[in-house]
């Protein structure tokens, strides 16, 4: 049966082995990255692992419940994304795809839930989590609204993750490519699935 301990415990294994592969010398260009052993490199396609520190530090139960050091990795993991982003705010997926507006949008699912929890939390160092993770969302919105995308699923991606900005940053003018998204109606049914029925991701 799941549980939230167990998730927690899961949650915090996930942490461990994660913090080996943080880049933490101040002296290196790609502080605060992570490696990755499949791409060899420290680059934008690891950014979304910051995730889960960012809730290993924000849920009550975890060994990493605010604890300045995982505070610490999840701002300097901030401090790298800003300098591996393109102009347009977007991210590469250094694989495939530069300067792509789908990708990004994976990674802000992954940063928005974490920027939004960080705004309810009443743990010191909360609102500069939210603050350096929030402009990162917010400097991706228009490039994710206007950079398109070359698959048919990765317009659900986008609408997902545009969506979760607008949500956090009300004023931001991106319900217009939302809208025209939607109003497309390809490859969705009455109950908002996408046919690959990938309720974890796109719906």
């Amino acid at each position: 049966m799941i549980s939230y301990r167990k998730l927690l415990l899961c949650l915090d294994e996930r942490v461990e082995a994660l913090l080996p592969q943080q880049v933490m010398d101040v002296a290196r260009a790609d502080c605060g990255g992570f490696g990755s052993a499949g791409y060899g490199l420290v680059g934008g396609s690891q950014i979304g692992s910051v995730q889960v520190l960012g809730f290993a530090w924000l849920l009550e139960g975890s060994r990493y419940f605010g604890d300045s050091e995982i505070l610490e990795r999840v701002i300097l993991g901030a401090q790298f994304a800003r300098s591996v982003r393109r102009p347009s705010g977007l991210f590469d997926l250094v694989t495939t795809d530069w300067d792509s507006g789908p990708y990004t949008a994976f990674l802000v699912q992954a940063f928005a839930p974490m920027v939004k929890a960080a705004r309810k939390s009443d743990l010191e160092g909360a609102a500069d989590l939210a603050d350096v993770w929030g402009e990162i969302l917010q400097t991706a919105a228009p490039g994710m609204a206007t950079g398109g995308f070359n698959t048919p699923n990765h317009r659900w991606v986008l609408v997902s993750a545009l969506s979760q900005v607008l949500d956090l940053f009300p004023d931001l003018d991106v319900m217009p490519a939302i809208e025209s998204y939607l109003a497309e109606t390809i490859d969705i049914n009455p109950d908002g699935e996408y046919t690959e029925r990938s309720t974890g991701v796109y719906n």
